[in-house]
């Protein structure tokens, strides 16, 4: 079996592609399970720069069902602009997509990031929003019960890598770590 690795091309190319599908709501009202293929919504410049001329038989006929299937079943979720620009932005800073479900590479390779509250933070409770200078929004993950109560903005955090994929924020010099997910 043949390893293709992803480019960063190619998924902006697939995620464009899936938009450009869901917004096409006449198309989901065909009767039969006419299979749409990818070669066909792309010119060969196009379909070589995204690097699909390089997958095998059979992962282009995938490629091709689940395209039809995101189609014929609304689309789905639909293009999250916030992730692609996110994960567009990843080339001038590697930080970018650090916490999100589909991090970039150069994110990936990080255990921390620093960064500073852009808000005081009055209350650890799950769900609260914490905004951070950089742009990047993490919320709490779990209510917080501990004496400490008031982070000032400006007070400077790092988000670090916990276990299973989960992150933590220390704030300052405090052992203060509330378990943290990135929202934006």
């Amino acid at each position: 079996m043949r390893c293709v690795s992803v480019n960063r091309g190619m998924v902006l190319i697939l995620l464009i592609l899936l938009g450009l599908l869901t917004a096409c709501s006449g198309l989901s009202q065909r009767s039969g399970p006419e299979v749409i293929k990818v070669e066909s919504l792309l010119t060969v410049d196009e379909f070589r720069a995204a690097g699909l001329d390089t997958l095998e038989e059979e992962q282009l006929v995938a490629l091709d069902r689940a395209l039809t299937r995101a189609l014929l079943n609304g689309g789905g979720r639909g293009v999250d602009q916030a992730a692609l620009s996110a994960w567009e932005a990843s080339d001038e800073d590697e930080f970018a997509t650090f916490g999100m479900p589909d991090e970039h590479p150069a994110a990936r390779q990080h255990r921390s990031m620093s960064s500073r509250l852009a808000a005081d933070v009055t209350d650890w409770s799950r769900g609260r929003e914490i905004p951070l200078s950089n742009g990047q929004v993490w919320t709490v993950a779990e209510t917080v019960h501990s004496g400490f109560r008031v982070a000032e903005a400006d007070t400077p955090v790092v988000i670090q890598r916990a276990a299973m994929g989960s992150f933590r924020m220390r704030l300052g010099d405090r052992n203060f770590t509330p378990r943290v997910r990135r929202v934006e």
